[in-house]
């Protein structure tokens, strides 16, 4: 279906609504580019601050705009607003013509696959890349009348919320399973079931990580993932692209770490803000940034992952406040780690493996879910409507 196509400048401008007449100490809805997540434009924190600290690079929104962050544009970041607000110039308020084009169409055609891969080739500034406006504003959007614009929207929103569910549903297991955790055994700092407690460092055997020489063809684009602190995700390790070669393992400083060690990061940036830990489930070797901790026998794999989960704030709060970020060697060996019944550990490891398949069950379809909303959204604005109630579309009915 050939549909016209439109520059955007003509059919959704940038237009900021009118400056509000306020006093500095009135609380508004102020947001940034951290505030939205990537790809799905979901908030994820409304901030309410008073005016006097929003500063003065930013522009006044209501429900009528749509926000487009210009600058990383591959982020794909698109906000529309449920309420009027200050944004920051990084955000476009783009107005759209209320008698040609659909809001929640422009939303879901500006972050469809095709239009940030085209805008993610249109940025100039190699650290903080920015769209070019010039060429944002004279891209053509196609323009079905307005009536299938609404009902491409409706199908896209019905796609994109199954897909979040099953977002929130690995994210309910997770915290089923901390809540079990603590149900179970408590607070490990405070201790108020008064478990016998030992230094981590008697539990476990505790190894440091390293890194095999650059400069020794020898060591690197082997089997043996070496895993660093980009590569800690939520409770697991993303797939690393590092690899390096037993003759590394052999004649550097890094060690082999068995399946069922915990791996935490120890110096890191990110350790201001959270504790990376994970559990491996395949050999794998460590960078200088990484400790492992391989369980002994009075203590259960999952249980000690958890354990240190639950206690991150405590050993967060240790952090040097400096910009190496560092988690002292001492606070970590000494780390004092409740020990309850070892039988009581395995009931509960019994808990994390049912989940852990339940999550692996949601993870596993996750990517068919998102492979068929690409493929629902390519098809709705090439004018291909029928695709959109045919076998692509098999998933809206799970």
């Amino acid at each position: 279906m050939n549909w016209p196509t439109i520059p955007l400048a003509e059919v959704a401008p940038a237009k900021p609504q009118k400056a509000q007449v306020c006093g500095g100490d009135q609380t508004v809805w102020q947001v940034t580019l951290d505030h939205i997540e990537s790809g799905s434009g979901r908030l994820l924190q409304r901030n309410l601050r008073p005016l006097s600290e929003a500063g003065s690079s930013t522009h006044w929104f209501d429900t009528r705009h749509v926000l487009y962050s210009k600058l990383r544009p591959y982020l794909n970041k698109v906000l529309l607003p449920d309420q009027e607000g200050l944004g920051t110039t990084e955000l476009v308020p783009l107005l759209p013509d209320e008698g040609r084009l659909d809001r929640e169409y422009l939303a879901h055609y500006l972050r469809s696959e095709s239009f940030v891969g085209w805008v993610s080739n249109q940025t100039a500034g190699a650290k903080m890349p920015r769209v070019a406006m010039t060429q944002f504003w004279n891209h053509e959007i196609p323009l079905p009348p307005l009536a299938e614009q609404k009902c491409i929207a409706a199908i896209l929103d019905k796609a994109d919320s199954l897909r979040q569910k099953r977002a929130q549903a690995i994210q309910l297991a997770d915290e089923f399973i901390r809540s079990v955790f603590l149900d179970m055994f408590g607070d490990p700092v405070l201790n108020p079931m008064k478990w016998k407690t030992k230094p981590l460092k008697a539990l476990c055997d505790i190894r440091g990580g390293g890194t095999p020489s650059k400069s020794v063809a020898s060591y690197w684009n082997g089997d043996i993932p070496w895993v660093s602190p980009k590569d800690m995700g939520q409770d697991t390790i993303i797939d690393s692209q590092d690899r390096i070669t037993k003759t590394a393992v052999k004649e550097s400083s890094t060690q082999l770490i068995e399946p069922g060690s915990i791996l935490m990061v120890v110096r890191s940036g990110v350790l201001k803000h959270r504790l990376p830990l994970a559990m491996n489930l395949r050999t794998v070797a460590l960078n200088q940034d990484m400790k492992a901790f391989v369980p002994g026998c009075e203590v259960e794999p999952s249980f000690l992952l958890y354990a240190l989960k639950a206690g991150s704030r405590h050993l967060l709060s240790t952090v040097r406040a400096t910009t190496a970020d560092n988690l002292s060697s001492d606070v970590v060996h000494g780390y004092s780690m409740i020990l309850p019944e070892l039988s009581l550990q395995k009931k509960f490891s019994l808990v994390v493996q049912h989940y852990a398949q339940l999550r692996k069950s949601l993870r596993k379809s996750t990517p068919d879910f998102d492979d068929a909303f690409k493929s629902l959204s390519q098809s709705a604005f090439e004018g291909k409507l029928e695709n959109l109630r045919g076998p692509s579309a098999s998933f809206l009915e799970r």
